[in-house]
């Protein structure tokens, strides 16, 4: 019966998208560049990173394009990341269809859940998992769409490190299982442009539950809440604000609880370096156009994460602030690619990617 729930949501959400993909598109463009990198965990790795966008031909004169991000690595650990976040709008922008279909076997990195976990916990586990992540949303006023999402990752569990926190603790999730979550998502959007966003702001709300009628091996619910807004002065220089909540309940498996760090958030910290079920951040990024193609951001952003709301710290934050570089690799658009330097108490990172943090 699971897996037969499974089956049924993800057809219903294809189904809301087969129709519109048929349809003609137009003004594509297509952008990517190799990438070779070296982490202890993964040896040299190789790939690539690209983006296209294009309009539906029932979508022309809105001013949304669509576009299909693509990512692509293989390590000498005989590792692979696959994955292709989408963000498509269609029929004179009535439908905004996005998330995430993607296939990772990985190496990632654990430390155990709360916000005072040392850096000796660190260890590492292997993990194999599909993902598929759809939001369908149909506009119900000029700026605010409102829909149904389904999410969903198959954890295979390879390797975990013997006497470690996954081992001894056996947190929940440690034996892998199915996630396969759905619920509503809401989103209001006046940005002038989706890709670099000069003024306007940009809402997003959504709940999920994993039950096991929707097809999960665990129950537990997550809401999450982002908030974004933009403002340029005469010189044509942005200032940007980002808020972002998550919170779960239940018996959330590791793996789905609130993450602080990663390459749009707390940049500098590893993503998964804190977790616990409340993660509450906010940052600050101002974006200065130099030369031509080229410009040039800073950033800082503070958070943390909490077992619950009433204990989340208001005082001895966790911080990172830093620089940024950026090259416009289509003007039309103002796509960017992003690399980005992020320092905090004892942690550094970088990040490389197409598309802006937020």
């Amino acid at each position: 019966m699971r897996n037969r729930t499974v089956f049924i949501l993800i057809g219903f959400a294809f189904s809301l998208i087969s129709k519109p993909l048929t349809a003609q598109v137009e003004n594509t463009s297509l952008r990517g560049f190799p990438v070779v990198f070296y982490t202890e965990e993964t040896s040299f790795a190789f790939g690539g990173l690209g983006i296209f966008t294009f309009d539906f031909q029932s979508n022309l004169n809105d001013g949304k394009p669509s576009q299909i991000n693509f990512g692509a690595a293989y390590t000498l650990e005989k590792q692979l990341l696959l994955y292709f976040p989408y963000e498509l709008y269609l029929k004179q922008n009535n439908w905004r269809l996005d998330g995430e279909i993607g296939y990772y076997r990985y190496t990632y990195k654990y430390y155990g859940i709360g916000r005072n976990t040392p850096e000796s916990n660190e260890e590492t586990y292997r993990v194999n998992f599909p993902r598929v992540q759809i939001n369908a949303l149909r506009k119900v006023s000029k700026s605010i769409y409102t829909g149904i999402s389904y999410w969903y990752d198959r954890y295979d569990i390879t390797t975990i490190q013997s006497g470690g926190l996954l081992d001894t603790n056996n947190p929940t999730g440690t034996s892998g299982g199915t996630h396969s979550g759905i619920g509503i998502s809401s989103v209001y959007d006046n940005r002038d442009n989706i890709f670099y966003s000069t003024s306007g702001s940009y809402l997003e709300l959504q709940g999920l539950i994993d039950q096991s009628w929707t097809g999960s091996d665990y129950d537990f619910f997550q809401l999450s809440l982002d908030v974004r807004t933009f403002h340029t002065n005469a010189y044509d220089q942005t200032l940007g604000f980002n808020f972002v909540s998550k919170f779960t309940g239940g018996n959330v498996p590791f793996q789905k609880l609130a993450l602080l760090g990663g390459p749009k958030q707390m940049r500098g910290y590893l993503e998964g370096r804190y977790r616990d079920k409340v993660y509450l951040t906010t940052q600050a990024e101002y974006r200065v156009p130099i030369y031509k193609r080229f410009g040039v951001v800073a950033f800082a952003s503070v958070g943390n994460v909490a077992p619950n709301l009433s204990d989340f710290p208001l005082t001895n934050l966790k911080w990172t602030l830093g620089p940024g570089l950026r090259y416009m690799i289509d003007k039309n658009r103002k796509v960017n690619i992003r690399l980005d330097a992020g320092f905090g108490p004892g942690v550094s990172g970088f990040v490389l990617t197409i598309g802006e943090a937020f």
